[in-house]
């Protein structure tokens, strides 16, 4: 494997109401320090014979339908374009040269599958079916729940900067590990911090993992000398 390849999708609503994507960000990423190489930004538009629109998704994103039909692409040209750019970094007919990420992913790969024309609810296509998926809202919820099993509820370490409450949002793990997210729900600015999250977050990981690892060493050492003077 090569390459990270975080993906970020607004979209018209729901998968499971009829939606389809409006804009695609993605960055590509070296596997070694996750360092961003390129990025990827496109606007679809918006199909209304296939496809529903939902007000409260125009308001989250702000992204209208008369800007879609002004600057967007048609669905498959709108694929089209991604894989031309991707094909700059990868060979899209290989296996394991880069490995899927995003932010609660499995939403985005709903419509990725949208976007490289599979059914609704198919299952996604080779190559993309043969790819490796990493979340990092699943790298967060791990880092919290051992936060909280250390120390209680109140560690909980990502908390959302508007309510206050716990929350495992990209907003809130952003704003938690201190890195700006001014643009939220812009797809690419989504993408671009879910690159940075996952930096942090693997760096939380790793001293996670070697903290545990010198816990286990300490018990190990305590169990080997009971009894001993």
């Amino acid at each position: 494997m090569k390459y990270f390849l975080v993906i970020d999708f607004e979209t018209s609503g729901l998968p499971q109401e009829g939606a389809q994507p409006v804009e695609m960000g993605a960055v590509i990423l070296d596997k070694k320090d996750l360092t961003p190489l390129d990025e990827f930004q496109v606007f679809v538009q918006h199909d209304p014979e296939r496809f529903t629109w939902s007000q409260v998704a125009e308001d989250l994103h702000g992204i209208t339908r008369e800007a879609l039909q002004e600057s967007g692409l048609p669905l498959s040209d709108a694929w089209g374009a991604f894989l031309d750019w991707l094909s700059r970094w990868i060979n899209l007919d290989a296996q394991g040269e880069v490995m899927l990420a995003g932010h609660n992913v499995h939403f985005d790969l709903r419509f990725l599958q949208i976007l490289a024309g599979c059914p609704p609810g198919a299952d996604l296509t080779p190559p993309w079916a043969c790819y490796t998926v990493r979340d990092s809202l699943q790298w967060a919820s791990l880092i919290a729940q051992a936060q909280i099993d250390a120390h209680g509820f109140g560690a909980a370490p990502f908390i959302d900067p508007e309510t206050g409450r716990p929350s495992l949002s990209l907003e809130a793990v952003a704003s938690s590990l201190d890195i700006d997210h001014p643009d939220a729900h812009s797809a690419l600015e989504d993408a671009r911090v879910t690159a940075q999250v996952m930096r942090k977050l693997l760096d939380h990981l790793v001293e996670d993992l070697q903290n545990s690892r010198k816990y286990s060493r300490r018990r190990a050492h305590i169990e080997a000398n009971k009894g001993k003077k």
